[in-house]
């Protein structure tokens, strides 16, 4: 009966699958029939998977208006891809709880809002990573698979990490010197960290054009007034020198001189 509004729901708002779930721990339902649907998450093979932590935080306390996030951690029944789930508890019009609504999170959104490149020049990147350091966004390098399996061990990982932000140079995920900003992000419980990195070579290329104009321009300049200077001198010497020449020749008796005006 609601299948097909879930199905629009999931393919509008880009979730890779929503899924009902009913107090005792029974998948009844999912929009895209994997292996989970009709599983049992409290005794069933996902007991220890994130998609149980959802509804197990849920089921705990499933007071009205709550919801709860997991990491990122590989789904068994989604081909071990990484997954993450928001839950809520969902209720009758008289309060009675009944259920765990549960999303599985679009990882293509969140790399689509996390590779924007405006601005960022020909290797500007902006990523995040988790508490283990791993990447929660795909690199814009490294590309698909790089959520849990890239690791970001690096000392603005490390300030982001423990709640710092800030701006210097280092040696980023692949060993390239780049100009790093950092702040960390929470939401939902999560705590993660927000890292945007650009090479110091694209960065400083521009200063590095703008000394070499600067020099040239200087070398310039620096001839002309050389050759300006070497002209106005000639012009100022050459008749003191041509006068005492004269004047040699007539100290010693050479009265055929031809003294000019």
């Amino acid at each position: 009966q609601y299948h097909h509004y879930f199905r629009n729901l999931a393919a509008t708002r880009g979730y890779y699958d929503i899924l009902l779930v009913d107090p005792q721990g029974n998948i009844i339902y999912t929009v895209k029939k994997e292996n989970d649907f009709g599983l049992n998450l409290l005794t069933g093979t996902l007991k220890n998977s994130n998609l149980a932590e959802a509804f197990t935080l849920v089921n705990r306390n499933p007071a009205l208006g709550v919801s709860f996030i997991t990491d990122y951690r590989r789904h068994p029944t989604s081909n071990n891809k990484p997954a993450s789930f928001i839950s809520s508890p969902i209720h009758t019009d008289t309060g009675e709880y009944i259920g765990v609504l549960i999303f599985q999170m679009p990882i293509a959104m969140l790399n689509s809002v996390m590779h924007v490149t405006a601005g960022m020049g020909m290797t500007g990147e902006t990523f995040l990573i988790g508490q283990d350091k791993l990447m929660r966004s795909d690199s814009r390098f490294y590309g698909e698979d790089s959520i849990l399996n890239t690791k970001v061990d690096t000392q603005s990982a490390d300030f982001a990490l423990k709640g710092m932000s800030g701006i210097f140079v280092e040696d980023d995920y692949r060993g390239i010197p780049v100009f790093t900003a950092f702040t960390p992000v929470k939401f939902m419980g999560l705590k993660w960290a927000a890292i945007a990195e650009i090479e110091q070579d694209e960065i400083l290329a521009s200063l590095h054009q703008m000394t070499t104009f600067l020099l040239l321009a200087g070398g310039t300049v620096l001839i002309f007034i050389f050759a300006a200077g070497f002209l106005l001198a000639s012009n100022i010497a050459d008749p003191i020198v041509s006068m005492t020449k004269i004047m040699d020749k007539l100290a010693n008796n050479d009265l055929s001189t031809n003294i000019s005006v």
